[in-house]
């Protein structure tokens, strides 16, 4: 077991919950019960479950769009991804003005970007979909990605 309050240790936990699936009830989830936040979008409360678990202290992104303007606030926020960063999206065609899905960064190579989110699915883009998956994701124009928030880690 990795050291708590280190990207390794996040990702660990992270990588144990996939495969958990949302139910019975749509967006019914531990996750979304530990944020007091049940049955809404998971995403966010998926990593601040996950965050909780490894000890790591991270600003609330149960609201993703507010999350990353806590991380923009904090000068935590980045255009380059790192393992262990939270990756925030915008799937909407709207020039990345709503935030509306996060996931956690586990692997980075020059194209693309290997992540573990909640609440999504094995299309392409999805922003939901009710499970735990690990997804990789494209880098550069049309991947929908709006930037990178960077846990402040023990190491």
């Amino acid at each position: 077991m990795a050291p708590d309050n280190t990207a390794k240790r996040m990702i660990e936990v992270a990588l144990a919950e996939v495969g958990t699936i949302e139910g019975p009830k749509s967006n019914e989830t531990k996750y979304g019960a530990f944020t007091k936040a049940n049955f809404l979008p998971w995403c966010g409360s998926f990593l601040m479950w996950v965050a909780s678990e490894s000890k790591v202290k991270v600003p609330n992104c149960v609201s993703t769009k507010d999350g990353a303007a806590v991380f923009k606030k904090n000068n935590a926020w980045f255009d380059t991804p790192k393992k262990g960063d939270f990756v925030f999206f915008d799937f909407i065609d709207d020039n990345k003005e709503v935030i509306n899905h996060i996931g956690l960064v586990n692997k980075v190579s020059e194209k693309a970007i290997l992540t573990i989110e909640g609440n999504t699915s094995a299309g392409s883009k999805d922003r939901t979909g009710g499970q735990v998956l690990e997804k990789r994701r494209l880098l550069g124009a049309g991947s929908g990605i709006v930037g990178y928030g960077r846990p402040s880690y023990a190491n």
